[in-house]
C-alpha cells in the first residue's frame, strides 16, 4: 500500500549511498528508467550493467529514504563553476507523490545560496523533464535521444535588496 502524499514527505531523509547499495541502484535505474532506456536505444542489459559502473565510480550518489528505506538516489556533483545533477531516480511505485519535488526543492535552495548554476540531461520522453521545468530548469539543447537543461540561482530577496541599495 503506497502511503498518503503527507506522510511520505514527513519521512524523507537522505544518506550517502555505499558499496553496499550498488545493486539495489543498479535495480532502481532499471525499474525507473528502462522504458525510456529502451525506447530511444533498446534493452542491452550488459551494456546497461557497464554504464552503471562507470557512473557509480565517476561518483556514489544519495539515496532517498522514506521512513530509513531506500526509495531513491540522485547525484549532485559540484564542479568548478556550476553543479551537475543526476541518476535522479524514485521507484516507480512512490513516483508523482511529492518525493522529486521534495528533492529538488532542497537541491535548487542548495543552488541558490551558493549562487551557482546546475546542469542535468535527461531521456527524450522521460516525464521527468516537467518536474525540472518547474524547478527553473531551461532547455540549453536537445537532440533525438537527450534534453539538456541549466538552472541558474534565483537571487535570494535580501541579496537583491542588497545589491538594489548598492546600485542606488
Amino acid at each position: 500500500m503506497v502511503p498518503r502524499k503527507a506522510s511520505i514527505l514527513e519521512s524523507i531523509s537522505f544518506s550517502p549511498a555505499t558499496e553496499k547499495d550498488y545493486h539495489w541502484a543498479f535495480e532502481l535505474k532499471v525499474a525507473a528508467e528502462k522504458q525510456y532506456i529502451e525506447r530511444i536505444f533498446g534493452w542491452d542489459l550488459e551494456l546497461q550493467k557497464v554504464l552503471h559502473q562507470e557512473k557509480w565510480s565517476e561518483g556514489i550518489p544519495t539515496k532517498i529514504l522514506w521512513d530509513d528505506n531506500p526509495v531513491g538516489t540522485y547525484l549532485l556533483q559540484e564542479g568548478e563553476t556550476d553543479y551537475s545533477f543526476g541518476r535522479f531516480f524514485v521507484l516507480p511505485e512512490l513516483q508523482n507523490k511529492g518525493i522529486g519535488s521534495f528533492v529538488l526543492t532542497s537541491i535548487t535552495q542548495k543552488l541558490d545560496e551558493q549562487s551557482k548554476d546546475c546542469r542535468l540531461c535527461h531521456l527524450q520522453g522521460n516525464p521527468a523533464g516537467n518536474l525540472y521545468k518547474r524547478f527553473g530548469f531551461q532547455c540549453q539543447k536537445e537532440d533525438s535521444e537527450f534534453i539538456y537543461l541549466k538552472r541558474s540561482p534565483k537571487k535570494i530577496e535580501n541579496e537583491q535588496y542588497e545589491v538594489q541599495y548598492q546600485i542606488d
